[in-house]
């Protein structure tokens, strides 16, 4: 059981789940359905080696506290967002644009911080809808604030959420792009982003 505060760690070597999912928690297959249950890992260490490494959602259930942490660290890049291309027509082989989805997911409301300064290559991350602005869990609308750090090399956020006060996206030295797809940067802040796409 992973009931309480739990700190784990998960190497990730060359892995490629492009759209695919990554359950990393309590196991409750054979329980009636395939994934995970509401306990996990309040603390993940994630470290990215290998080749470039690709995880279209990492579902990570948090189950106690607010403080939730995830650190990355590695030498080789590191995605956490799905990919999807919008074709001109059916049966068309042009794409007219892009849409993402994934990222961190199961623990909106205890996530704390995600700090990739630790990375010595790129981040890619999908910040869903929820993921900064779902309150304090075990609240009545207390504010959950979370942080987001980058590299120091180039790093790519999609924003499907607001940048509430409090919250914070720090793109790193590198040269870091914002895409805003919904949401925004409201009363929060982004700083180290060199480009931002709306």
């Amino acid at each position: 059981m992973l009931a309480g505060a739990n700190t784990g760690t998960l190497v990730v070597d060359n892995v490629n789940l492009g759209n695919g999912v990554l359950n990393i928690g309590q196991n409750t297959s054979g329980i009636g359905f395939i994934g995970v249950g509401t306990q996990g890992f309040e603390t993940l260490a994630i470290e990215s080696t290998g080749a470039a490494n690709i995880i279209g959602t990492m579902n990570l259930p948090m189950d106690t506290g607010t403080a939730g942490a995830i650190t990355i660290t590695g030498d080789t890049s590191l995605t956490l967002a799905t990919t999807a291309n919008i074709l001109t027509a059916a049966g068309s082989v042009l794409v007219e644009a892009m849409t993402h989805g994934g990222g961190i997911a199961g623990n909106f409301g205890r996530l704390a911080s995600v700090d990739a300064s630790g990375l010595a290559a790129g981040l890619t991350l999908n910040i869903a809808a929820g993921m900064l602005s779902t309150g304090k869990a075990d609240t009545s609308g207390v504010v959950q604030n979370v942080a987001i750090t980058g590299t120091a090399n180039a790093d790519t956020f999609y924003l499907y959420d607001a940048v509430n006060a409090g919250d914070s996206i720090v793109g790193g030295a590198g040269t870091d792009a914002l895409v805003v797809f919904t949401g925004g940067v409201t009363t929060g802040t982004a700083s180290g982003i060199e480009s931002v796409d709306i």
